[in-house]
């Protein structure tokens, strides 16, 4: 037994709305996650402790600052510590628990209960693109696991992750080669980031079809921001969580809208064309044509 309880995995392809959900998400009271200050000292989780200060009424002017624990969107470092991170370029697939070492697989479920023990809360939650190519290894790992996959209209999804200062080097999974390298190539870098999201978001549905509804969940970003209180309650029920409002003042702090259209007057029509003629196929499978 690993004792941890119904972890909660929020996975997606980059630029989908991932982070806006799980920072919310981790407003709830029970919610223990990596934070800002274990991810960069990874060989210390007792730092979780410091995560209480998340539910003590401090000054917001404290609490919004960049010294205060919060919740690690990806937690790279953790994964890196563990052994995790690098071993998807290695396959070029999603991974399941026969291509991690034993040592991996126990300094993992370590990190996560020196977490859940030192922040002293009931459920681990996390947020890592990565994931959405680690669910048969999660699956089999924590066989009560709940996986939130959240996915955004294609188009939208590429033309942010096009304008993110780590798209020009980024590694891409099911390559081993760098976005660099392909735009080296003349690959036109708004259709490669059409295929990128094309691939993950068909990786995690392909890998996560035998789950359980109990378990797996799909939230499309539109819907999100178009009612984000009534998803966000319709998540906790989900995970299997207390009902807890805490969510709401953060949305009050920061309310979310719909950035679909923001990037569009940035790329040409051909541009535009030649994307949707290389995701048209998934996009209507995905109801959004």
């Amino acid at each position: 037994m690993n004792n941890i309880e119904k972890p909660i995995f929020l996975v997606g392809s980059g630029r989908s709305g991932t982070s806006l959900i799980y920072r919310l998400l981790a407003t709830h009271k029970d919610a223990t996650w990596f934070s800002n200050y274990t991810n960069q000292f990874p060989n210390l989780p007792q730092l979780a402790v410091l995560s209480r200060m998340r539910s003590a009424k401090l000054p917001r002017v404290f609490s919004s600052s960049r010294f205060c624990p919060k919740p690690h969107v990806e937690g790279n470092n953790i994964y890196r510590h563990c052994g995790l991170h690098d071993i998807l370029r290695e396959f070029k697939r999603p991974i399941n628990s026969q291509d991690v070492t034993p040592a991996s697989i126990n300094r993992y479920l370590d990190v996560i209960r020196a977490h859940l023990k030192f922040h002293h809360r009931p459920r681990f939650i996390h947020k890592n693109t990565n994931n959405s190519l680690r669910i048969p290894y999660l699956n089999e790992l924590f066989p009560d696991a709940k996986f939130i996959h959240i996915i955004r209209d294609g188009q939208a999804a590429a033309m942010s992750l096009c304008h993110v200062d780590f798209w020009d080097n980024m590694p891409l999974w099911w390559d081993g080669r760098t976005t660099k390298e392909y735009l080296r190539e003349g690959e036109d870098p708004l259709v490669l980031a059409g295929r990128h999201w094309q691939k993950t978001v068909m990786a995690a549905r392909s890998t996560a079809k035998d789950l359980p509804s109990t378990r797996y969940m799909e939230l499309k970003y539109e819907d999100f921001v178009s009612q984000p209180a009534e998803k966000m309650n319709q998540m906790q029920t989900f995970c299997e969580l207390v009902p807890d409002s805490a969510f709401q003042i953060e949305l009050h702090h920061n309310p979310v809208k719909n950035l679909n259209q923001r990037w569009s007057d940035s790329f040409s029509d051909q541009a535009i064309r030649r994307l949707d003629e290389q995701i048209r196929k998934t996009r209507q499978l995905l109801s959004y044509e």
